[in-house]
């Protein structure tokens, strides 16, 4: 899923209004710190810091999906765009490896 980090943010933030008693993975706690502030900024756009948030940002959607209410969410699924891969692929044997909305390695 290509997204900007503040896609992220917001995500982050719909899913905590939408589940405000539920415990989010460790990867949402350590994403949204450490790509804040002003040291991180100065650095955002060094190939390596780049690479580093997509890996962190990654894992913290695998983390997401693991969770049954928010894989199910109508917002997680927003994010992902899984509506369009679901019409796109509608009677594709595919469909199925691509529910979660996750990508796979």
């Amino acid at each position: 899923v290509s997204r900007k980090y503040k896609m992220f943010c917001e995500l982050h933030q719909k899913l905590n209004t939408e589940f405000p008693t539920l415990k989010f993975p460790e990867s949402a706690y350590i994403i949204l710190g450490a790509f804040s502030g002003v040291n991180y900024a100065s650095n955002s756009k060094r190939p390596t810091v780049i690479e580093e948030r997509r890996k962190a940002l990654q894992q913290y959607l695998r983390d997401l999906a693991k969770i049954d209410i928010i894989r199910n969410s109508l917002t997680f699924q927003k994010f992902l765009e899984l509506e369009k891969i679901y019409e796109s692929e509608r009677g594709d044997s595919r469909t199925n490896t691509l529910k979660s909305g996750v990508p796979q390695q």
